[in-house]
């Protein structure tokens, strides 16, 4: 299994050099229908031109809310419809009922599209199709997000699926992973902030096991966050 460059930064920003897999996170709550098109046009000359796995922020698409994956040589690999609104989305948005993971060269991907990274369904689901990277799109009003918007999504989903689990939405970016695997047990590899970068090799998960002990836990961590628990 090859390296994961991963870099989470705005759309059409210049990622870290050597970066292999680029996240957008999202700036609106989706790229409008009318956009799409030069939005597509647009990821895939950028994909092209970094050599790179490129995955779009939200985007309507036929009035389902969804988050795409283009490749290296700019043609799609993925695209997930939302499978679970937020109650604010509701009625905007019709509702999918498939879930597919989409093979690279890191990693089997999974799309979470927006409020999906909340249903441990999904999250299993996805981790019985095999998916091994996850990417966590979400955006939020300014007034509604906080960090623990990333640890009960992407980072709470990292450590009860063992997934490599990416998360980027407007107000910030984390990159989270089974927390045997982060050098100080606290499950981030690329804590929250407004850009996130790391390198992973998907194939250290298969180094944890089902069964690891919760005693190795970072209990500061914990301590802080157990109201959320």
């Amino acid at each position: 299994m090859q390296d994961l460059m991963i870099s989470v930064v705005d759309a059409w920003e210049q990622p870290p050099i050597q970066s292999n897999f680029i996240v957008f996170k999202s700036d609106q709550p989706a790229v409008p229908m009318q956009e799409g098109g030069d939005y597509f046009q647009k990821c895939k000359r950028y994909a092209r031109e970094q050599g790179a796995y490129v995955v779009t922020g939200l985007m309507n698409i036929a009035d389902f809310l969804c988050v795409c994956m283009f490749g290296p040589n700019g043609k799609l690999a993925g695209a997930q419809r939302a499978l679970f609104y937020e109650q604010n989305n509701r009625e905007l948005y019709k509702k999918s009922s498939n879930l597919a993971v989409f093979p690279t060269p890191y990693g089997k991907v999974f799309l979470c599209v927006d409020a999906d990274i909340y249903s441990p369904e999904v999250q299993r689901y996805a981790r019985l199709a095999g998916a091994e990277v996850v990417v966590c799109a979400q955006w939020f009003p300014a007034e509604r997000y906080n960090e623990a918007r990333i640890w009960t999504g992407a980072w709470g989903a990292a450590q009860t699926n063992n997934f490599l689990a990416i998360a980027a939405n407007n107000n910030g970016a984390a990159i989270c992973a089974p927390y045997l695997t982060s050098i100080d047990n606290t499950g981030y590899l690329s804590k929250p902030g407004q850009t996130a970068s790391t390198i992973f090799n998907v194939s250290r998960l298969m180094e944890i096991h089902s069964d690891y002990f919760s005693s190795q836990f970072n209990r500061k961590l914990f301590a802080a966050h157990r109201d959320l628990l």
